[in-house]
């Protein structure tokens, strides 16, 4: 790991894009269904604290792992897997400017893998991604965790969390799970493949870490006149549908 994570720091990637319509649209529909109740906050210039950037500036699947996410950013030794299974865990988003970005714009997002960090057997892999079109637009830190373990395998330390002053829920169901892997190029088997999920000892298929923050940043955004300029999220437990 310590080799792979050396040179891994070195590397960078640019992945352009273009604000296209369809993508918009179609999780403006999503959004739609899952809070019906809810303005829609998602007009032909998207507001980038809707959750909007999880669409463009996505990975290219490439290389595709066992698991079937991209691992262009994965540990790995002499083209090897050194880990069969990933989980996104935490992130913070720095919403820079809040001037509505036209479909049809140019869009740029820089990556970089600024930490790699070992704990027990797992290893922690923090990646820094900056949107900018004419101006920035939006620094992103998200933290994967790769590992060997299958789920459920290793006692996790208990989590008190607090009361929140107000609350909403929502049921989701695979349909929308496969409609938001689509939308967002993700092919990874956890959200839309039950048999693999009960192979890796998950009882069912897992919400995406990207939606679940989405969903509350359109929650947000539709219930509140504020713009978000900074969120902060940490995923304890998975998810299931």
């Amino acid at each position: 790991v310590s080799t792979w994570a050396t040179s891994i720091k070195h590397a960078r990637w640019m992945l352009p894009d273009t604000v296209a319509r369809g993508p918009l649209s179609r999780y403006g529909d999503l959004m739609a269904s899952i809070f019906p109740n809810l303005p829609r906050c998602l007009p032909s210039s998207p507001r980038w604290d809707t959750g909007a950037h999880f669409l463009y500036c996505n990975q290219n699947n490439h290389q595709l792992g066992a698991d079937g996410y991209d691992n262009y950013q994965a540990p790995m030794a002499d083209g090897a897997e050194l880990f069969r299974r990933r989980m996104w865990v935490r992130g913070v988003l720095d919403f820079h400017d809040f001037q509505k970005i036209p479909v049809g714009a140019g869009l740029v997002c820089n990556e970089k893998v600024a930490s790699v960090r070992t704990i027990e057997n797992s290893v922690f892999v923090g990646i820094q991604r900056e949107f900018g079109a004419s101006l920035p637009l939006l620094t992103e830190s998200r933290s994967l965790v790769y590992t060997n373990e299958a789920y459920g395998t290793t006692q996790r330390k208990q989590v008190e969390i607090p009361v929140p002053s107000e609350s909403t829920s929502v049921c989701l169901n695979p349909t929308e799970l496969l409609k938001y892997s689509m939308l967002t190029s993700n092919l990874h088997k956890i959200h839309y493949d039950p048999a693999y999920c009960r192979s890796e000892g998950l009882r069912d298929v897992v919400v995406h870490g990207p939606l679940m923050v989405s969903l509350i940043l359109y929650w947000l955004t539709s219930t509140r006149k504020q713009h978000v300029g900074r969120f902060r999220y940490k995923n304890i437990e998975p998810c299931f549908v």
